[in-house]
């Protein structure tokens, strides 16, 4: 298996894809899957202000024939090879995957900007994250991974994380519509500590870039090449040395 790399082909390609993968051969999938939402430049208003998409920006109708069995057929592929899985998903079909498949946990996220091309980020304003395998740490996987306490440990206020992605992010600057920021899925991968990860859905890289930060070997899949540049960019982007090292 050839690890930190990134194969530019469909993630259920035959030959290199996951069908191609050994059972329970990567610890931990993680993954932004695609929405199934059609994605075009729009302007729309943002905390008082009018905001127009980047021009440079590169959009694609991801409307799928047959989604929801497009979507099974590739989840059970990774339910296959990985050991567990954290799938980042709209709010608005949490409940078709608890329907369909058998989460152990969730967790929701809510977006410090939500400004995207994807009318389902629009109106949802927050993702879940949904879990599946045995996680030990914690008594309740639910909220024990991701979530912030408030004020104190006593305290039985959740205070999910904030998700920085969109036009209004940092990352406004890479030509992938709504790139996500790595902020959250560091936290993630400090707590889990999978020695592996895959993401057959890479867009920017971002989890990928997350994982690499934290020594973790990973191993990502895009069937859109042009996105290559901003992996490309982000794996060039210099970070500080031991800044994010796991406790």
């Amino acid at each position: 298996m050839d690890w930190n790399e990134v194969f530019y082909v469909d993630c259920m390609d035959s030959k290199i894809g996951l069908p191609s993968l050994p059972d329970k051969s990567i610890e931990l999938g993680y993954t932004d899957p695609v929405w199934n939402s059609d994605m075009k430049p729009n302007i729309r208003k943002f905390h008082n202000r009018e905001l127009d998409n980047d021009k440079n920006k590169v959009f694609f109708n991801d409307k799928i024939d047959n989604f929801e069995e497009w979507t099974l057929n590739w989840f059970y592929q990774l339910e296959r090879v990985c050991v567990k899985i954290v799938l980042v998903i709209p709010e608005s079909s949490k409940y078709w995957w608890i329907r369909n498949t058998e989460p152990t946990g969730d967790a929701p996220v809510l977006w410090k900007n939500g400004f995207s091309g994807s009318k389902i980020a629009n109106q949802s304003r927050k993702s879940t994250y949904l879990f599946y395998g045995k996680f030990e740490k914690g008594k309740k996987l639910k909220y024990d991974y991701i979530a912030k306490r408030l004020y104190s440990k006593e305290s039985h206020f959740i205070e999910p994380f904030t998700l920085e992605w969109g036009f209004c992010s940092k990352e406004k600057h890479f030509i992938h519509p709504s790139p996500k920021g790595i902020t959250v899925a560091l936290e993630v991968l400090k707590q889990l500590k999978p020695e592996s990860l895959t993401d057959p859905f890479a867009g920017s890289g971002s989890f990928l870039k997350a994982a690499d930060i934290l020594g973790i070997k990973w191993l990502g899949y895009e069937n859109k090449p042009i996105y290559k540049q901003d992996i490309d960019k982000r794996f060039n982007q210099k970070t500080i040395k031991g800044f994010f090292e796991v406790d």
